[in-house]
């Protein structure tokens, strides 16, 4: 068998002098029988280690899902809230709307009742807010106007139709003046 370069061989060819033959290097070896072959006890410890780790990797992950989904509920949590306050908003804006259109009304029928000397009469009290004001005493200052104003139309068209001189008597609700027409 003959000698190749660079490889060892256990056979030796006796033909060739021994000084031909290269001795092997320590840097011709391969890296595998350089290394210190690991201890079945580093080994046990290492893939304990890598265990953990994986394990902590899995356990950071869950608790990372569950945070996501705690923001996440969050989240829809605080848009519905902020619907519900965008709601009021509206609702409230509404309300003061109807407030503004209740002081005009309420405005409209003080000058009325002031034209007509009747705010005595009917227990009104002046420049009243309308907030402390219920439904009920709106209504039935309506109502009380629009009976005060048929009766002035229907004293009118009684004057205009009888055409006669005569001197009527008109009493007003709860009061002690008479008026003469």
């Amino acid at each position: 068998m003959a000698w190749r370069s660079g490889l060892r061989s256990n056979i030796y060819d006796r033909s060739r002098p021994v000084s031909e033959y290269i001795p092997v290097k320590s840097s011709n070896r391969s890296t595998i029988q350089n290394e210190p072959r690991p201890n079945s006890d580093e080994l046990c410890i290492r893939t304990a280690q890598l265990q953990c780790e994986r394990k902590l990797r899995k356990e950071a992950e869950e608790r990372c899902k569950q945070l996501m989904l705690k923001v996440e509920h969050t989240q829809a949590i605080l848009n519905l809230r902020n619907q519900e306050l965008e709601r009021e908003r509206a609702g409230r804006k509404e309300a003061e709307h109807m407030c503004q259109s209740l002081q005009i009304t309420i405005d409209k029928l003080e000058q009325y009742l002031r034209k007509k000397n009747m705010t005595v009469d009917l227990h009104f009290i002046p420049n009243s807010n309308v907030t402390n004001m219920s439904m009920s005493e709106i209504t039935r200052l309506q109502g009380q106007l629009h009976l005060q104003e048929e009766k002035d139309e229907k004293f009118q068209n009684e004057a205009h139709y009888t055409g006669s001189p005569k001197y009527q008597t008109v009493v007003v609700e709860s009061t002690s003046n008479t008026q003469n027409s």
